[in-house]
């Protein structure tokens, strides 16, 4: 049983300081701070669309970038789409590696990865995407790329050791595990708990331990703008064993604070004593260490402010190593007066807390998204079903740059009847919308129900 195994390996590691660092996105960036969130610095400073970084036990980080584009095989990407590992100064460590989400084409829709995870050692790294029409869960190996897919029906949340991943169970549950461990060696005997749809969406995080689980659990509102209600439920293990679990205590989160499973990405500090997760106010935490004591076990409120994505990393945060500088050669040139050219321009960027939104019976789709920039924007897409393509007709919508916006899309009354017939008869079906902003466009994936 891995529970108590990986529990002993993370007490003996020699020379590694557990819970000693804080890793997140802010603004496009990955930052790095004390396990309290003090001394933060950045880690990344290029426009890469930095997302979901995490750490291995060497200390080093692996992050998700890259920036929206056409590729020469006609493929695209929505940036996000690749695999980078940096030191902690952000300085490149061999060559980034390619997901499903960098190579995007109309027969296979694919968008970029979230909640991307390094195995404790560096070997693979776990992801969740939109991967040709259906949300998948994925591992890789992290120095080729070559990926395997888990399911269609988990999530990948974390890492328990090289070998194990806890995942969470999505969408209608069957008697199926709300999360279970999942055995890379030997999927078979993947195994959980009896499953228990307290909530619609929910989204398991464990501690390094083994020592502890939280269920981060929320209720959508159907307009996607926001949730309903939200808690956590944290429970201990027996034996170390993440899926022999006691339940302890329950954190109720504040509804108008909270976000949905994506954007909450709970995380435990490697020995289990400090639990933290994405709120729309930023990163937000709660003591875990004496779960005996629940008035101790709490949202303690903001502890870094419009942050997100939140990583407890297993190694100390280093001192900042600079770029080497290269000798310079002395030459003689002529004066040569430069010509201006103009700064890179900031990629669009469009984001929201909705995954999956209701088709009204008038084809309507509403959903509430973020741009990166401000401007008025020509909003388009359309559903795949089968050989056709259900187009929804082109809208104009203003966005301020960084600011919430709803935004509704209308099918024709004859392809609403197409979609909603598919749907009842328990098709999957995925929106995939354009936002164009001048010259510059972005793309959004939201299942349907």
């Amino acid at each position: 049983m891995l529970g108590a195994a990986c529990a002993a390996a993370v007490a003996a590691a020699p020379g590694i300081a557990r819970a000693d660092s804080l890793l997140y996105a802010r603004s496009g960036q990955v930052w790095i701070a004390h396990a309290d969130g003090s001394a933060a610095r950045q880690v990344t400073s290029s426009a890469n669309n930095w997302a979901w970084p995490s750490m291995a036990d060497d200390g080093t980080v692996y992050a998700a970038g890259g920036l929206s584009r056409i590729n020469s095989d006609g493929s695209d990407s929505d940036g996000s789409d690749a695999v980078y590992h940096l030191d902690q100064s952000g300085n490149q460590i061999g060559p980034y590696v390619e997901t499903p989400g960098s190579r995007s084409t109309p027969s296979c829709p694919t968008y970029s990865p979230w909640n991307l995870r390094v195995a404790p050692d560096g070997s693979r790294v776990s992801y969740n995407m939109h991967f040709c029409g259906n949300q998948d869960s994925l591992y890789a190996d992290a120095a080729t790329g070559k990926f395997t897919v888990i399911s269609q029906d988990y999530n990948a949340s974390n890492w328990l050791d090289a070998g194990h991943i806890l995942i969470t169970h999505i969408g209608d549950t069957f008697g199926n595990a709300a999360f279970a461990e999942y055995d890379i060696a030997n999927p078979g005997s993947s195994h959980g708990p009896t499953d228990d749809p307290y909530l619609p969406d929910y989204e398991a995080a464990s501690s390094r331990s083994a020592n502890r689980v939280a269920v981060y659990e929320s209720d959508p509102l159907i307009d996607g703008s926001g949730v309903a209600s939200a808690d956590i439920r944290v429970y201990t293990t027996n034996n170390g064993d993440v899926t022999d679990v006691t339940q302890k205590c329950t954190i109720t989160l504040d509804a108008s604070k909270a976000t949905t499973i994506v954007g909450a990405s709970p995380a435990f500090s490697p020995d289990g004593s400090r639990l933290a997760w994405g709120a729309k106010d930023g990163i937000h935490w709660a003591s875990t260490s004496n779960l005996d004591d629940c008035t101790t076990v709490k949202d303690n409120g903001v502890m870094v402010g419009g942050a997100g994505q939140p990583f407890f990393g297993p190694a100390d945060v280093q001192p900042v190593v600079p770029k080497p500088t290269p000798t310079p050669t002395p030459t003689v040139t002529p004066t040569v007066t430069p010509t201006p050219t103009p700064g890179p321009q900031t990629p669009l960027s469009i984001s929201s807390p909705t995954k999956k939104a209701k088709l009204s019976k008038a084809g309507a789709l509403k959903l509430t998204v973020t741009a990166s920039k401000s401007g008025k924007a020509t909003v388009s897409g359309a559903v795949k079903l089968g050989a056709r393509s259900l187009r929804f007709k082109p809208h104009s919508v203003s966005f301020v740059a960084g600011k919430a916006t709803a935004v509704t899309v209308k099918l024709s009354k004859a392809d609403a009847r197409r979609a909603l017939t598919a749907l009842k008869k328990h098709k999957k079906l995925t929106a995939k919308l354009s936002f164009a902003i001048g010259s510059q466009a972005a793309k959004l994936a939201v299942k349907l129900r």
